[in-house]
């Protein structure tokens, strides 16, 4: 790769931020990704590309890019998105850590607004809303509708889980130390669980305004992997179903009735109760509408 665009004096007063980039037979949507992340007003970062053994073009129009903040790393085979994000995070050098994956994209000031609030404070994480392109039903929207900036703790996100990856800023050393004691390797969930165990250190922040692109198309795994990911999300709840109602004893309700809806099953540990899980039901209608 070229010579680095930015100055020496903004790399020396600004923290470095490592950028995941996960790749797969991309070569639609690639560059845009990181040009977004490129032409950031806040400039201190390297881009960790990493390459989940594409055999399409994306690989040689990542390079074509001149920008020696990017590193550009192949897999020796395919593996599991969340496998895939955690070799690449073993790679950040940056104090802070984000991630883009290559059909979503940023604002412009998504990083300088991010570090503003992160930086200095006691919150373990900032995120912020995003707008959903629609391309299967052709429409925009965004995803928390006008949701107000607020703390977000771990049992809160237990209760309703509102945390976009693509809006995530964060610590490179408590996720890489995730990665290392427990090696998540969730297809679907690798996500929620991170997100969930960073919660855990302490609480993040949510920031109202809008700062990053998603596009929903019918090859997206949101679409393709609707069953699986829900079969994964009810297991996550029952392998970590002590630990977390101890912690959080007031969202067992919401806890069994995540494990009921995605697994159809009553574990000999869930506290089944019908009155809960009609309370929790009709709690989420509410906000489903509401939210409209």
């Amino acid at each position: 790769m070229g010579n680095c665009k930015n100055g020496s004096d903004d790399m020396k007063k600004n923290p470095l931020v490592s950028v995941i980039v996960n790749c797969f037979n991309s070569e639609k949507t690639i560059l845009r990704t990181i040009n977004s992340i490129l032409n950031q007003t806040f400039t201190n970062f390297e881009i960790i590309v990493w390459d989940n053994d594409s055999f399409d073009s994306s690989r040689d129009l990542i390079s074509s890019l001149d920008d020696n903040r990017i590193k550009l790393f192949k897999s020796n085979k395919t593996v599991s998105l969340g496998i895939a994000r955690n070799f690449a995070i073993n790679e950040a050098k940056g104090k802070f850590i984000a991630f883009c994956d290559s059909d979503d994209w940023w604002e412009l000031f998504k990083l300088k607004e991010q570090l503003g609030v992160l930086e200095g404070s006691q919150y373990s994480f900032v995120c912020s809303d995003f707008k959903i392109i629609d391309l299967i039903s052709n429409t925009t929207s965004f995803k928390y509708q006008g949701r107000k900036s607020e703390i977000v703790s771990q049992c809160g996100l237990l209760k309703n889980y509102n945390v976009g990856l693509l809006t995530l800023l964060t610590y490179t050393k408590s996720i890489k130390k995730i990665v290392q004691d427990e090696t998540p390797e969730y297809m679907y969930m690798w996500d929620f669980d991170i997100i969930l165990k960073i919660s855990s250190i302490g609480d993040g922040y949510f920031v109202s305004s809008s700062t990053a692109f998603n596009t929903v198309a019918s090859t997206s795994l949101s679409i393709t992997g609707k069953l699986e990911a829900k079969k994964e999300l009810g297991s996550w709840f029952i392998k970590h179903y002590d630990s977390i109602t101890q912690s959080c004893p007031r969202v067992i309700k919401y806890i069994n009735y995540k494990i009921v809806q995605c697994n159809g099953i009553f574990g000999s540990k869930i506290r089944f109760n019908y009155l809960s899980l009609i309370v929790v039901l009709i709690e989420k209608i509410y906000l489903k509408i509401k939210n409209k």
